[in-house]
C-alpha cells in the first residue's frame, strides 16, 4: 500500500514536502494533538493492511500518543513510512476516519455490544451514541445496538407481563443472547450490521445515521 501522504519522494523537485539538510533541526519541534491523530491513523490502516501485528499496532500507538518531537513521531512509522507534519493533510484523514470502521473503533464497537450481557441492556450502547462522532461509523453501529436491545427487552418485559408460557419465554431469552453476541462479533470484525430486530421495527427511537457537520464555507 502507498503512503498517502506524498506523491513523490522526499527531495524531488515534485515533492510538496521537499526538506533541505539544513531543516534537519526541524525534527526536534514540537507536534500537535492532530499530527499524532494523523500518524495513528496511518498506523490504524497499517494494521488493517497486515503489515502490523496488533501488538506492534498497540506499541506504535502509545508511542505515538506519548510522541513530543517529529523525531520521536517518525520513529513509530519505522518501516512504513516518513510522514510530512503539515496541517493541511489532518482534515481530509479525520474525515476518512469517521467514515468507516478503525481496529480500535471496532474493538470499541465490540465490547460496547457485549455489554448488555451484564444485564445492564441499552444503558452503555446509550452511552455509547453519546460520546460517538455524529456521521461515523461507531455511532450508527452503537445506535443499532441501542435500539435492538430497547426492543428485545421491551418484548422480554412484555412478555413477563403476560405471564406467557415459560418455554416461550426461554426461547425469547436464547433469542436475545444469540442477537446481542452476533452483533457484539460484527462490531469486532468491523462489519455494518443491522440487528434482524431493528430491520422489522419501521421506525427508530435512536437515528442510526447521521450526517457529519459541515464546515463553514462548505
Amino acid at each position: 500500500m502507498r503512503s498517502p501522504f506524498a506523491d513523490a519522494p522526499f527531495g524531488t523537485p515534485a515533492s510538496p514536502f521537499r526538506r533541505p539538510a539544513s531543516e534537519d533541526g526541524s525534527l526536534d519541534w514540537r507536534v500537535t494533538d492532530a499530527q499524532r491523530d494523523r500518524v495513528v491513523d496511518y498506523l490504524g490502516q497499517a494494521y488493517a493492511d497486515g503489515r502490523l501485528t496488533i501488538s506492534e499496532f498497540e506499541k506504535r500507538m502509545e508511542d505515538a500518543f506519548a510522541a513530543r518531537t517529529r523525531r520521536e513521531l517518525n520513529q513509530t512509522l519505522s518501516g512504513l513510512a516518513t510522514v510530512p507534519m503539515t496541517a493541511s493533510l489532518a482534515r481530509p484523514l479525520a474525515l476518512r476516519r469517521s467514515t468507516g470502521p478503525t481496529p480500535m473503533s471496532s474493538v470499541g464497537t465490540g465490547l460496547v455490544g457485549l455489554a448488555p450481557l451484564t444485564f445492564t441492556g441499552p444503558l452503555v450502547p446509550l452511552v455509547a451514541v453519546a460520546l460517538t462522532e455524529k456521521g461515523s461509523w461507531t455511532r450508527s453501529q452503537v445506535a443499532n445496538q441501542a435500539n435492538a436491545q430497547i426492543y428485545m427487552w421491551a418484548v422480554m418485559v412484555l412478555l413477563g407481563i403476560l405471564h406467557v408460557a415459560n418455554p416461550i419465554v426461554a426461547a425469547a431469552g436464547v433469542g436475545y443472547l444469540a442477537l446481542t453476541v452476533i452483533q457484539a462479533v460484527k462490531g469486532f470484525q468491523g462489519e455494518t450490521w443491522r440487528s434482524p430486530i431493528t430491520r422489522a421495527v419501521p421506525f427508530q427511537l435512536i437515528k442510526e445515521q447521521d450526517r457529519p457537520r459541515k464546515s463553514l464555507g462548505r
